[in-house]
Order: C-alpha cells, then structure tokens, then sequence
C-alpha cells in the first residue's frame, strides 16, 4: 500500500489518477488515467457492474487513512 500511496502521489503532480478496478476476486487491478476521464472511468465502470475507485476510495476501504 505505501508504494501505491507514493505512486498516487506522484501521478497526481502529473493531472494523473491511479483508479482501482476490483472483479471480486483475490486480486485488484489499477489503472492510470487522465485527471480529466478518471470520474467517468468509475462511472462508466459500476454501470456495468464492476467496482472501480479512485485510489484515494479504495485505500479507504481497505483501512487506510
């Protein structure tokens, strides 16, 4: 997780958001996005069914702070 938080960090100096993508299962896959598309990536991603956050949400959910 400290690594992601200093991967975000820097990607946001750069108008770029890391985005969460979570099929369910034991693994989680993220993306790197423009600042720009990242809220409708996760719009367009729970529309069909699928959990995707910001990373800032998604550090969140899983206990940090």
């Amino acid at each position: 997780m400290d690594g992601l938080k200093v991967l975000s960090d820097w990607l946001r100096r750069h108008a770029l958001s890391l985005v969460s993508v979570d099929f369910g299962q034991d693994s989680y896959f993220m993306l790197i996005v423009d600042d720009e598309i990242a809220a409708r990536t996760v719009d367009a991603g729970r529309r069909t069914g699928v959990d995707v956050r910001l990373f800032e949400d998604f550090a969140l959910s899983q206990g940090e702070g």
